[in-house]
C-alpha cells in the first residue's frame, strides 16, 4: 500500500456502513468479569510505553494486532483516526489496563474527542480474531478523508507512534508506509517557540482561589499556563467558537478551573526531548516554554486561540505556589513583589495605563475586567485586581 492510499486518492474505495451502536462492554461480557477492563486496540501515541508512563497508565498483555477492513488517516486535525473501509487494515497494539480504574482514567484523557467502538482484531501470528474496543473520533466526517489534509500531524506525534510500534515489533513496512511517510509539520526549535499575546501591557492580578471562583461563575473558558491566566476565543475574535467542538470540550474538562495546563500536557501529550518530570515541582522553564508553544499550535489547528487576561499571583493561603512562581518571575517586577501580599486597587504603582485603541474586541475585554472585579474581592475589602482609574 502506498502513502497516497492513506489519504483516499483512490476514488473507487468503498466505505463500510457503520454497525448499530452497541455497548462495547457487552462484547467481552462472556470472557471477562464486568469489573475487568476490556482489551483495547491502540493505534496512536498511546502505543508508546513512554507515553503510558507519563500518563500514569499500567498495561498488561501488550501484543501487535491487525484491525481488518479499516483505514488509518491523519486528515482530520492531524491526529490518528481510523474509519471502516474495505481493502485496508490498521496495525496497532492490543493491550489491557491493569484495572478498571486505570481504564476509566485513560478514557478521561481524551474526553471530548473519542467514543468507544467494538471491533474484532487479529493478533500477529494468529488466525483467530479477538473482541476489543477502540477509540474513534465523534461525528467524524468521512468525506474529509478523500480531501486534502486540513492539518498535518506534527513530527513529534508521528515519532511517538513509530517508536512505540518498533518497540513491539510491528511490521516495519507498515511503520514506514503508513506512519513515517506521512507529511508532517517539522518540530519548532526552542528558540523559535511562540507565546500567547496579552490584552494589555499591564494586566490585572488574580490569585488561584479567585481564578477558580471566576471559572465557576462564567460561561467563558479560562486556563492557566505558568503565571498566565488565559481566556479561550476563536481564531477570528469576531466569531464565537463552537462550545461543543472537541478541542473546546477537552480544555473545559482538563484545564478550565484546574491548576496548570503545562502539567496536563506533560502527562498526556509527551515531548520526548524534555526530561521526565514526576511532579509539577519538577517542571523547568523549558517545560513551560514547550507547553505554551505546543498548546498554541493545538488551538490554532482547531481555529481557536487564547489571550492572556490576568497574571496569576499567589496569596497567603498558597505558600507552595508563591514559592513556585517566585522562581520564574524576574526580581523586582510587580508580580514578584506582590507574592504573598494583597494588592490594593488604589496603589498608584500598579495602575494600568489604558492607551487609545480602535479595537472593539479590546474594549469589550476591558469591560470584562470591570465586570469581573467583584469576583476578586477579599473578605477584608481589598482586591487582587489592579485596574486603571476610569
Amino acid at each position: 500500500m502506498t502513502s497516497t492510499q492513506i489519504y483516499g486518492v483512490e476514488e473507487t474505495s468503498e466505505l463500510i456502513e457503520e454497525e448499530p451502536e452497541v455497548d462495547p462492554a457487552q462484547e467481552e461480557s462472556s470472557s471477562s468479569s464486568p469489573d475487568a477492563p476490556p482489551s483495547y486496540f491502540a493505534y496512536g501515541p498511546i502505543v508508546n510505553p513512554m507515553v503510558r508512563r507519563r500518563r500514569g497508565l499500567h498495561t498488561l498483555e501488550e501484543k501487535p494486532a491487525i484491525l481488518p477492513e479499516h483505514r488509518l488517516t491523519f486528515s482530520y486535525g492531524g491526529v490518528a483516526e481510523i474509519i471502516p473501509q474495505r481493502g485496508y487494515e490498521v496495525h496497532g497494539i492490543l493491550m489491557k489496563m491493569e484495572s478498571l480504574e486505570e481504564w476509566k482514567k485513560f478514557q478521561a484523557t481524551d474526553v471530548g474527542y473519542n467514543e468507544m467502538d467494538r471491533v474484532q482484531v487479529i493478533p500477529y501470528g494468529s488466525s483467530t480474531s479477538l473482541p476489543a474496543v477502540t477509540m474513534t473520533m465523534k461525528d467524524f466526517d468521512q468525506s474529509k478523508v478523500d480531501a486534502p489534509m486540513e492539518q498535518l500531524p506534527t513530527e513529534r506525534y508521528l515519532k511517538l507512534i513509530g517508536h512505540g510500534f518498533r518497540f513491539y515489533n510491528v511490521d516495519p513496512d507498515y511503520i514506514d508506509d503508513q506512519i513515517m511517510s506521512v507529511p508532517y509539520t517539522p518540530a519548532r526549535k526552542p528558540e523559535d517557540y511562540e507565546t500567547y499575546g496579552a490584552i494589555s501591557d499591564r494586566l490585572p492580578k488574580l490569585t488561584f482561589a479567585k481564578y477558580q471562583k471566576l471559572c465557576q461563575e462564567t460561561s467563558e473558558i479560562y486556563f492557566i499556563l505558568h503565571h498566565k491566566v488565559l481566556r479561550l476565543q476563536s481564531l477570528d475574535p469576531s466569531v464565537r467558537y463552537d462550545p461543543n467542538h472537541p478541542a473546546v470540550l477537552w480544555l473545559k474538562e482538563r484545564a478550565h478551573g484546574a491548576r496548570d495546563l503545562a502539567w496536563v500536557m506533560h502527562q498526556t501529550i509527551v515531548e520526548p526531548d524534555l526530561p521526565l518530570a514526576d511532579s509539577y515541582e519538577d517542571l523547568t522553564p523549558a517545560h513551560f516554554a514547550w507547553a505554551e508553544n505546543d498548546s498554541l499550535d493545538f488551538l490554532r489547528k482547531n481555529n481557536l486561540m487564547a489571550i492572556q487576561v490576568f497574571e496569576l499571583v499567589s496569596g497567603e493561603s498558597n505558600p507552595k505556589w508563591r514559592r513556585r512562581l517566585a522562581q520564574f518571575l524576574p526580581a523586582g517586577c510587580a508580580s514578584h513583589r506582590l507574592l504573598g501580599s494583597v494588592v490594593r486597587s488604589n496603589d498608584p504603582r500598579l495602575r494600568r495605563s489604558r492607551g487609545p485603541s480602535t479595537s472593539s474586541e479590546l474594549l469589550q475585554q476591558e469591560e470584562e475586567f470591570r465586570r469581573l472585579q467583584s469576583a476578586a474581592e477579599d473578605p477584608d475589602g481589598h482586591t487582587d485586581i489592579s485596574t486603571s482609574s476610569q
